[in-house]
């Protein structure tokens, strides 16, 4: 099912079986909302040491609660014995993530480039989004993906702040209401939009 906005997170991080307790949180904030899963959200944590990026689909994911034994389970069963679990999908290598992030970027017109940095730039609603990604840590990279990224945004959204989970959160609350977003709960996907009388 194609989804009028489609979210891709990319996390980096040195090494994750050692780091669980962010990745946690990483997988909680990014993919979970209300007891359901984001069917409209992708996201890939790449790990500096292995030099592999984990793939989690949420159109396809199972498995993935918000308890908290449940949650590390998960997380420990995925990084740590590289079990492959429905929606999850792991590739050697960066350049799996760089050359399947630079093909996306290259064949969309309109996209929401969400990062940390200095400024603010509001979004324009009106604008046919077709994608999102949102970067938590990106400043660590110098990849000449990001650098292209940047030559070509229709819409950039700064947010002020050093704590990706905080970030992934304000962007996902941002797009919510902006657009919208399609959860799935118990085996069936809606569509839900949080009504922000402040925004």
């Amino acid at each position: 099912m194609k989804y009028p906005l489609n979210r891709v997170i990319v996390y980096f991080i040195e090494d994750p079986c050692l780091e669980l307790e962010d990745l946690k949180h990483i997988l909680l904030y990014s993919l979970i909302v209300s007891y359901g899963i984001r069917v409209d959200t992708t996201l890939y944590v790449y790990s500096i040491n292995e030099n592999l990026t984990y793939v989690f689909r949420g159109e396809e994911l199972r498995h993935l609660h918000a308890q908290e034994k449940a949650l590390e389970g998960f997380a420990r069963a995925i990084f740590c014995s590289k079990k492959m679990l429905p929606g999850v999908s792991i590739f050697s290598g960066k350049h799996f993530l760089e050359n399947l992030l630079s093909t996306e970027l290259n064949n969309l017109e309109h996209l929401v480039f969400i990062s940390a940095n200095k400024s603010d730039i509001k979004l324009n609603p009106c604008e046919p989004i077709r994608q999102a990604i949102i970067l938590p840590n990106y400043k660590t990279q110098t990849n000449s993906v990001w650098k292209h990224t940047y030559l070509r945004m229709n819409n950039i959204v700064y947010l002020k702040t050093q704590s990706p989970v905080y970030m992934i959160t304000i962007a996902h609350y941002l797009l919510d209401v902006l657009y919208g977003g399609w959860v799935r709960r118990k085996s069936k996907i809606e569509w839900q939009k949080r009504a922000d009388k402040e925004y």
